[in-house]
C-alpha cells in the first residue's frame, strides 16, 4: 500500500469516526428533550397532585437524574468527537496541492478552530454548541433542585402539623356512618337513634363550645 492510499484510508476512517459520534451526540440530546417533555407533561397533567409533597419530590428527583445522566453522556460524545477532529486536523496539515494554491479555505477543521477563537475574543457572550447544551442541562438541574426542595419543605411541615380534634357532633355522626358502612340496616329505630345521638352531640357542643371552636 502506497503512502497516498494509506493517507486516504486514514482520512476516510477518521471522517467516519467523527461523523458517527457527532450524530450520536445530536441524537442523545434529542432524546433528552423527548424525556424532558414527557416528564414535564406528566407533571402538568397531574397538576392536582402538586400539593402532594411526595409527588413533587419524585418529579424533582426524576428531572435531576435525567439532566445529570445526559450531561455525562454528552461529555463522553464530545470527547470522542474532539479525538476525531484532532486526527482530521493532522491529516489536513499533510494536504499538498500543486502550484501556489491556497489551502486556507480547504482546511475546514483548522479554519473552524481559528474562527471560533477569533469570535470568542470579538463577540460578547459567545456560545458554542457545547455551551448551549451545558446551559440547557444546568437550567433543568436548577429547576429540579427547586422542585425537590419545595417537596422536602412541605413534607417536613406535614410531619410536624398536629391533627385537629373532632367535636361531639362530628364524633357522633362519624360513628353512625361507620355503622352504616359496616352493613347495619338503617330502619326506623336506627334513624331515631341517630337523631338522638345528633341531638345529644349538639347539647354537648353548647355546653362545651371550646371543642367546636377548635375543630373549626
Amino acid at each position: 500500500m502506497s503512502e497516498e492510499e494509506l493517507e486516504r484510508d486514514l482520512r476516510d476512517y477518521s471522517w467516519k469516526y467523527f461523523s458517527y459520534h457527532a450524530d450520536q451526540r445530536i441524537k442523545s440530546f434529542n432524546f433528552f428533550l423527548l424525556f424532558l417533555t414527557a416528564i414535564l407533561a406528566g407533571l402538568l397533567t397531574h397538576a392536582e397532585h402538586l400539593e402532594n409533597s411526595w409527588f413533587e419530590l419524585g418529579g424533582g428527583l426524576s428531572l435531576f437524574i435525567l439532566a445529570f445522566l445526559f450531561w455525562k453522556l454528552d461529555r463522553r460524545h464530545r470527547t470522542l468527537v474532539h479525538v476525531a477532529e484532532n486526527a482530521l486536523k493532522k491529516l489536513e496539515d499533510r494536504l499538498k496541492l500543486p502550484g501556489d494554491a491556497d489551502l486556507g479555505g480547504v482546511k475546514l477543521f483548522n479554519s473552524a478552530e481559528k474562527r471560533t477563537k477569533e469570535e470568542r475574543k470579538d463577540t460578547f457572550c459567545y456560545f458554542t454548541c457545547t455551551d448551549c447544551f451545558d446551559l440547557m442541562f444546568l437550567i433543568v438541574a436548577v429547576l429540579a433542585a427547586v422542585v425537590t426542595v419545595i417537596g422536602l419543605v412541605r413534607l417536613e411541615r406535614q410531619s410536624v402539623t398536629p391533627s385537629k380534634p373532632k367535636s361531639h357532633l362530628q364524633a357522633g355522626l362519624s360513628g353512625h356512618c361507620r355503622d352504616i358502612l359496616a352493613g347495619k340496616t338503617c330502619g326506623p329505630d336506627t334513624k331515631v337513634q341517630a337523631e338522638g345521638t345528633a341531638a345529644s352531640a349538639r347539647v354537648a357542643d353548647r355546653r362545651n363550645p371550646n371543642s367546636s371552636a377548635i375543630s373549626s
